[in-house]
């Protein structure tokens, strides 16, 4: 009886741990580093992002991330502030170690071009012109001599 109720008690215990043991082998790692292209350094805190599983991940001050995902393919981005997103397909198999290292470039900047010139003979730019003067200086507008009786 005593054998029995040991028995008993080792079952419980497995059957408790057992679904635990079954969810971590269908799981794998996406693993890598994230480097700058202009001077190889690592990126510190950029996002890693599997969208389907709402699963994320931060690189360290190595460059260095861990993305655990279940056993699958998917589409993972790669974010950082001043970096153009970069996406990647990536095959995970359940206890296996996927490896992706990427290379952010520079975000480039569409160029503006300005056409126009600002009014400068008005009240108002007249005053913003004696407020970044470095010395003390007056002056009328063009606005304000149209509003004399002189003119």
């Amino acid at each position: 009886m005593n054998s029995n109720n040991f028995f008993h008690k080792y079952l419980i215990v497995f059957l408790i741990f057992l679904p635990g043991l079954i969810l971590a082998q269908a799981t794998g790692n996406v693993r890598g580093t994230i480097i700058d292209s202009d001077n190889g350094e690592p990126i510190f805190g950029a996002t890693i992002v599997e969208k389907s599983t709402k699963k994320f991940a931060k690189s360290d001050f190595d460059g260095k991330y861990e993305l655990v995902l279940p056993a699958g393919s998917y589409e993972v981005e790669y974010q950082m502030y001043g970096f153009s997103p970069q996406k990647r397909k990536v095959s995970v198999s359940a206890s296996q170690t996927s490896s992706v290292n990427i290379t952010f470039g520079a975000k480039k900047l569409e160029t503006v071009e300005v056409t126009e010139r600002a009014l400068n003979n008005t009240d108002a730019s007249l005053l913003a012109l004696q407020k970044k003067s470095g010395t003390v200086s007056d002056g009328i507008s063009a606005e304000s001599i149209k509003k004399s009786p002189d003119s």
